[in-house]
């Protein structure tokens, strides 16, 4: 992972999130610059390994995944409850 401020690209629009071939570029902050010697784009970039990336939200579902599994147990649980009138 490489972080980046204040990258300035003459670009026609700049995605947020750009994947290509071996590489994954995200974006934030993006803001349009009209300067008398630059017109284009500022942005904040981090550049991720594709493989890198994918590993991160591979990662990152398996959280969600389990905070959905663990919303679902305690929903179980309180409608067993209910249902005994506890």
């Amino acid at each position: 992972m490489r972080e980046l401020k204040k990258v300035r690209g003459s670009q026609v629009a700049v995605p947020e999130l750009e994947v290509n071939i071996d590489t994954v570029y995200i974006r934030s902050n993006i803001t349009a610059i009209d300067e008398d010697d630059f017109k284009g784009w500022e942005y904040n970039e981090v550049e991720y390994d594709k493989d890198e990336y994918i590993g991160l939200m591979s990662k990152k579902a398996e959280s969600e995944n389990a905070d959905v599994s663990e919303a679902m147990i305690d929903i179980d649980f309180r409608i067993s409850n209910i249902e005994l009138g506890l």
